[in-house]
């Protein structure tokens, strides 16, 4: 379980108004034994020294079969074996993060820019469930509100009850792997394709993923289409109008060590988006490459890509260099 409480000011705040904020989640805290913070961390070569993840579906808890290993209030739920053989497992997670939003002139001296006290929560819990050594199943629900944002929620503040994640995975991690469904995406440093966390309701995809490792490489073939964000319940749907599709492959040669290198290419198809043209049909492709790494105190990530497509009548030719 991940609890998260972040604050922003932009105007005059009081340590009363940040409690209040707060509040729901201390009855989360509470639910944590103070005992099981006291305990000393294990030593054991098999524990996982950082077992949460920003993708939740990477987590691997198997370490806690270990009883050395269970230092974790949640560690009883983390790993539960079942079937013959105990091989099988289900894992149960969640993340509860809350914002308070406290700003002035968010629309540059306009009327209607300022908020007060606004209060965004997202929960989602989650079973991980391992039906055999190449199956797996993963769900995940989401639920996220907002309360006193002024003149009202923005399009990615409410989700009242929906299923963020939900998918199946044939293979495993060290062999090659197909995985159907509603899921969450990263690639790279997360520039081209990235689940959305900034806002209050997390982005996804309905996708199909294909993965497979070569050599020192582990390369990815995907389609997806991203999924809307509506307010109701069980509401969401696929955005059928925009296509996404590629080849991502990230690796350390030998060649390369200490480093990392990306190559992609990304293509995409949207109708009816609107830039300052007006609305129209665009077609991108993208290519690049990104390299990564860490020397002694000394980190850096440089990347270099290339555009070209068309919109409507017109044509895309862009680049880009960060790092």
């Amino acid at each position: 379980m991940r609890i998260q409480v972040r604050a922003a000011a932009v105007s005059r705040s009081s340590a009363r108004q940040l409690l209040r904020a707060t509040s729901y989640a201390v009855w989360v805290s509470l639910a944590i034994p103070l005992a099981a913070a006291a305990q000393p961390a294990t030593d054991t070569p098999d524990c996982n020294p950082a077992p949460y993840r920003f993708l939740r579906y990477s987590e691997d808890f198997i370490f806690v079969r270990n009883p050395a290993c269970q230092t974790d209030f949640w560690d009883a739920v983390k790993h539960v074996p079942f079937g013959p053989d105990n091989e099988q497992f289900l894992s149960l997670g969640g993340d509860l993060r809350i914002q308070w939003v406290n700003g002035r002139y968010l629309s540059f001296g306009n009327e209607g820019g300022d908020n007060h006290n606004v209060m965004l929560e997202r929960i989602h819990l989650h079973a991980n469930t391992r039906l055999a050594s190449a199956v797996r199943v993963f769900a995940e629900l989401k639920s996220n509100f907002e309360q006193n944002r002024e003149p009202g929620p923005l399009g990615a503040d409410v989700d009242r009850l929906d299923i963020h994640q939900a998918f199946v995975d044939f293979g495993t991690d060290r062999s090659p792997l197909l995985r159907l469904g509603r899921q969450e995406l990263i690639y790279g440093s997360g520039r081209r394709i990235f689940p959305r966390n900034g806002p209050n309701v997390r982005g996804n995809f309905d996708a199909v993923r294909a993965t497979a490792p070569i050599a020192d490489w582990r390369a990815d073939a995907f389609v997806f289409r991203p999924v809307s964000v509506d307010p109701g319940v069980f509401d969401d749907g696929t955005i059928d109008t925009q296509t996404f599709w590629g080849l991502y492959a990230t690796g350390t040669p030998p060649s390369f060590s200490p480093f990392g290198i990306d190559v992609y290419y990304i293509g995409a198809r949207r109708l009816g988006v609107r830039f300052s043209q007006g609305p129209a049909t665009e077609q991108r492709h993208s290519i690049g490459t990104r390299l990564f790494g860490r020397s002694g105190a000394w980190d850096f990530d440089h990347e270099l890509t290339a555009q070209w497509g068309s919109f409507g009548s017109g044509s895309i030719k862009a680049w880009a260099a960060r790092g």
